[in-house]
């Protein structure tokens, strides 16, 4: 039986000190239309995943990604733009647009984030936040997105990104402000 991830700890930054808990298997609503790239219901879906990520938005405002759009050259294609401050630890607050690609067999494989051709910037700041070590996601990702049968998004996929690139991050000990206690 699988176990659930522990919850998570989130601080949001204002006036009022509020701590919210995320619990990743549940917080996050499904998406109710089960559909790849090649599928008819395709176009529902994407609006159900920007949709999402949105409302996820305003519920979380530290979340380190930005409208989340599809490209205008693919439609398996999204683009997000990511805190680069927030997420590789750069002096400056700096937004990037960084592509999601979506594979064949989306939803049931996740996506992945970068394009190597067009996203140069986002791989020199992953390889020097990982100290040149390849980045992946670890293989227990894996098992908790099968068990959304297909209702899982790009949502659920970079907040487990964003987990992730904390802890294998250089700088790991420091904790961000969208992750106070794992």
């Amino acid at each position: 039986m699988l176990r659930k991830f522990p919850l998570i700890k989130m601080s949001q930054k204002n006036e009022v000190r509020k701590n919210n808990f995320w619990n990743i298997l549940s917080d996050i609503p499904e998406i109710n239309i089960v559909a790849g790239p090649l599928s008819r219901s395709w176009r529902e879906r994407v609006q159900e995943e920007i949709k999402l990520f949105q409302s996820w938005i305003n519920i979380d405002p530290a979340f380190p990604f930005r409208e989340l759009r599809l490209s205008n050259t693919s439609d398996r294609r999204f683009l997000v733009s990511l805190n680069s401050h927030e997420l590789f630890g750069v002096r400056e607050e700096e937004w990037l647009d960084v592509s999601i690609l979506i594979p064949i067999n989306y939803p049931f494989s996740w996506p992945s984030i970068g394009d190597p051709r067009t996203d140069i910037i986002f791989f020199n700041r992953l390889k020097k936040w990982t100290n040149n070590h390849p980045f992946c996601m670890p293989p227990i990702i894996r098992t908790w997105w099968r068990k959304f049968r297909g209702k899982a998004g790009i949502t659920h996929f970079l907040y487990a990104f964003s987990i992730f690139i904390t802890i294998a991050g250089r700088s790991s000990y420091r904790k961000l402000k969208f992750i106070l206690d794992l």
